[in-house]
């Protein structure tokens, strides 16, 4: 995952190992997106610049996603990857937390407690 926490300052998050389990469906092939000139002019710089600092690099790998250049608030435009074909593919693996009144509410007449972490 990359982070940035101003322009120009890329970070990194290495958290663990990520995987995602395409649940053995072969890559979605989808048509590229027409760009204007000015558009893959800017593409290419902000990819230039990735490569630039090490957070992108080559692949031989058959995922790929669209890119999309949406205007930011300071006029500029951000460099965005559209996944949107491979989530649809993506066995969902998240756990939500439980609500904190449930957790408390099982816990209401209890008299002993070993642990209670709560964070």
């Amino acid at each position: 995952m990359v982070l940035a926490s101003h322009k120009g300052k890329l970070g990194q998050c290495y958290v663990g190992e990520h995987s995602i389990d395409t649940q053995g469906l072969p890559p979605r092939y989808m048509t590229l997106k027409q760009l204007s000139y000015w558009e893959e002019a800017e593409v290419n710089q902000q990819i230039q610049a990735l490569v630039d600092v090490g957070k992108m690099c080559k692949n031989a790998l058959e995922y790929a996603c669209r890119v999309t250049l949406p205007m930011s608030k300071d006029g500029s435009q951000r460099f965005c990857g559209d996944y949107s074909p491979l989530n649809i593919q993506t066995r969902r693996d998240s756990f939500p937390k439980p609500l904190i009144e449930d957790v408390l509410n099982q816990l209401r007449r209890s008299q002993w407690f070993q642990h209670l972490i709560c964070s």
